[in-house]
């Protein structure tokens, strides 16, 4: 059964108004910036993260887990993570090769976040250029030397503090947030095709229904 076809079974299980909210989340949806965890140690962090990536609707988020596994905290998140597309790179010793390989087959310029200089100006950043994946790296490490060797780009948050670097979640959330904007400014085409809408829209009305594992299988049994 196509997706098309299984909106219009689901359709009558979910209110009018919340059909109609899903859609309207769906026109703010992006997959043009997408932002990649490696090596996040502290699961309210990379929380924090999912829900500034939700909220500003950034669709996909990368999870590199290379030294510890990856928790989500449902007090940071706050049920975020349902509406995101979290892809996991967990079952190698070294999942960040693969990571980047597979961001990069998608056509992504690979940038890497610096508090050390060096890089482009969060304010210079040029959003035009092609799709961009925002790489944040660990609290303390930062990003690994594969990410930096390999990155096509660095991006460096201005500041006029002592202070070497802002917490980790709060630069994801500063760069997140102001590159959204600019895309905005700059008419970035960066939405959703059709088929893509269409496929988050039966996830997202599977996650608005009660007993939805039943009445999906009743739907693609023909009931």
């Amino acid at each position: 059964m196509d997706n098309t076809t299984l909106i219009e079974r689901l359709r009558p299980y979910v209110t009018e108004e919340r059909f109609a909210l899903l859609n309207a989340k769906l026109s703010h949806r992006t997959r043009y910036m997408t932002c990649v965890l490696e090596n996040v140690h502290h699961a309210h962090n990379a929380s924090a993260v999912l829900r500034t990536c939700e909220c500003f609707g950034i669709q996909d988020v990368s999870i590199i887990s290379n030294t510890n596994d990856f928790v989500i905290s449902k007090n940071i998140e706050h049920g975020s993570a349902q509406w995101l597309t979290v892809n996991m790179f967990q079952n190698q010793t070294d999942n960040t090769p693969l990571a980047i390989d597979t961001l990069k087959g998608k056509g992504y310029r690979i940038v890497a976040t610096t508090p050390h200089g060096g890089g482009v100006g969060l304010h210079d950043f040029d959003v035009t250029r092609g799709p961009f994946a925002i790489v944040v790296g660990s609290e303390r490490k930062g990003v690994s030397p594969y990410t930096i060797a390999h990155a096509d780009e660095f991006l460096t948050i201005p500041m006029v503090g002592f202070t070497e670097s802002l917490n980790l979640s709060v630069s994801a959330a500063i760069i997140i947030s102001h590159l959204s904007q600019k895309m905005a400014q700059m008419k970035v085409n960066a939405g959703l095709c059709d088929a893509e809408k269409n496929e988050l829209l039966v996830k997202w009305l599977l996650a608005s229904i009660r007993n939805a594992d039943f009445v999906h299988r009743r739907i693609l049994s023909g009931e």
